[in-house]
């Protein structure tokens, strides 16, 4: 079976490693990816916050998904609110881990053949 991801942002990429590492019956789907964008990275580099199921989700991908949350830096608690005043989410007081990366460091990950 074929698979075409349209988009090569995070979550496009995510899904499509997701699908070619978890298919049914070891790799029977053929996933591509179609980027209307030039180049795999970035221009310019972003941090990313990686809340704690953005984390499992590396970790289920693998060791090198495990390697990759390893070199992320842990984030100080914190909360973030709307330009209204709504809270948007908060890592402050529950016991909330937030790890950042860099987003071409986890580009290239996403990018990475399966082995």
């Amino acid at each position: 079976m074929k698979v075409l991801v349209r988009g090569a942002g995070l979550a496009g990429l995510t899904a499509a490693r997701a699908l070619a590492a978890f298919s049914p019956g070891g790799g029977a789907l053929a996933v591509t990816v179609r980027e209307a964008r030039p180049g795999r990275l970035l221009p310019h580099d972003v941090g990313v916050g990686l809340w704690p199921a953005a984390q499992r989700a590396l970790e289920r991908l693998g060791a090198p998904g495990r390697r990759l949350t390893m070199r992320s830096l842990e984030v100080p608690p914190a909360a973030y609110r709307s330009s209204a005043g709504a809270w948007l989410a908060q890592s402050a007081g529950r016991g909330v881990r937030v790890r950042t990366i860099c987003e071409n460091e986890l580009r290239s990950f996403l990018y990475e053949e399966e082995e």
